[in-house]
């Protein structure tokens, strides 16, 4: 039986309970809800590898811009918990944002906020929207401290947010191993997203697009093109036929410290943003040389 809490203190008597088990190997799946088969994919991980599986559900509004989805973004807790359920997660944490930051949780000024490296967040999707990262990285600070989990699962899907993370819990020295899970697609190969439900049955034709124009690049980069720009310049051909979509960014960067790399001697990201329609969908392929 999965269980719901949404006070900090609830949640540390339940972790409290496990420990006098002998159950202490934690693993958390932070999430912002309306779970999909990716999310499934990280429970997964986490049940298999761990005594307890912890989902958090909180729809973080320090990591939204003015202007974003913050209010549209989907949220759907009763099926989330029964999708938690039939998985067999052991419980979910779903606080508020004042049980998460406190009386005045809107006032920047009036709480401690986690920078990470700006060479890592200023890039890609920090570009367009700054303050991004910021938000994130303080979110899951806190989570990492309320749960302490062994381990804590998120998707090479948003790769940015993972080497935010990796890097935060190296310099801040946090005693919890992050584990990137691979992407998961649905059948057409559109990287699974909560905002993807937004999406017309039109728009849905085309979005596989995105991740088809990713396979073109690589299938190239398996002929031995290592140049970046020609590889982006691949990307950019295919999309040319597809006006629907709209570049943000496409950048082939190292994979761990997100900067742009002219070509690509082990390995590379290569990273994309699009807009369809109002809707912002990333995806990202990692291009590796066989040694």
């Amino acid at each position: 039986m999965t269980q719901l809490f949404s006070k900090i203190n609830q949640l540390h008597e339940f972790l409290a309970s496990r420990q006098a088990l002998s159950l202490t190997a934690t693993g958390l799946i932070p999430t912002m809800g309306a779970l999909h088969q990716g999310h499934l994919s990280l429970i997964q991980r986490s049940l298999a590898q761990d005594q307890t599986t912890i989902v958090s559900i909180f729809v973080n509004p320090i990591q939204f811009a003015p202007g974003e989805d913050f209010e549209r973004y989907p949220r759907q807790l009763e099926q989330d918990l029964a999708l938690c359920q039939q998985a067999g997660v052991d419980a979910v944490f779903a606080p508020d944002a004042q049980e998460i930051f406190g009386e005045n949780w809107a006032d920047s000024s009036q709480k401690t906020l986690i920078h990470p490296p700006t060479a890592i967040t200023e890039v890609l999707c920090g570009r367009s929207r700054p303050g991004h990262f910021v938000g994130v990285a303080t979110l899951v600070t806190k989570l990492l401290n309320i749960v302490q989990p062994q381990h804590a699962y998120f998707g090479q899907k948003d790769a940015q947010q993972v080497a935010v993370i990796k890097s935060l819990v190296k310099d801040l020295n946090l005693p919890v191993e992050i584990i990137s899970c691979p992407i998961a697609r649905d059948k057409q190969g559109l990287a699974l997203s909560s905002r993807n439900q937004h999406l017309t049955e039109a728009q849905r034709i085309v979005a596989p697009q995105i991740f088809a124009s990713l396979q073109a690049a690589q299938s190239v980069f398996i002929n031995d093109q290592k140049d970046s720009d020609r590889l982006c310049q691949i990307v950019i051909n295919y999309l040319a036929n597809l006006p629907e979509l709209k570049l943000d960014y496409l950048q082939v960067v190292d994979p761990h410290t997100m900067q742009s790399i002219s070509s690509i001697a082990h390995s590379g990201l290569l990273a994309i943003a699009v807009y369809l329609g109002k809707i912002r969908l990333i995806d990202n392929i990692l291009l590796t040389n066989q040694i």
